[in-house]
């Protein structure tokens, strides 16, 4: 699993877009979270993530509500799977 910490929402999208292109060739998901935008749809992408790009905002949300752990959980799951 891999988490990117962006200051803003802006950059957050940037850094999303870049790393989107570099999960598609290697075959992985990645995800973005960031206030203002609808929480419920972010944690559905979460769901399947290999990586996350968060604002602090949204990532203490997603901490506190146990979103981010269940998603390290199903990762870490599909890799022992492989390995």
């Amino acid at each position: 699993a891999m988490l990117v910490l962006a200051p803003t929402r802006e950059l957050a999208c940037q850094s999303y877009e870049v790393l989107d292109e570099f999960c598609k060739i290697v075959g992985a998901r990645c995800a973005v979270a960031y206030g203002g935008a609808p929480r419920h749809e972010q944690q559905k992408t979460l769901k399947n993530a290999a990586a996350l790009v968060a604002t602090p905002g949204r990532l203490k949300d997603f901490i506190d509500d146990g979103s981010v752990d269940q998603c390290t959980n199903q990762i870490s799951r599909r890799f022992s799977a492989h390995g």
